[in-house]
């Protein structure tokens, strides 16, 4: 399972969260409890 790192453009709060990737993104931030967490692209950490 990937994790995913998120940004909530409201208060600045950065999380990760270990999801499948068939789960929904999350959208609440759990800091100020706004609907503006969105979903950033990051580096995978996956070598061969």
């Amino acid at each position: 399972m990937p994790i995913y790192e998120y940004l909530c453009h409201n208060c600045g709060e950065m999380l990760e969260k270990l999801q499948k990737m068939s789960d929904d993104a999350l959208t609440t931030c759990p800091s100020c409890q706004q609907e503006t967490l969105k979903k950033q692209v990051s580096a995978a950490g996956f070598r061969l």
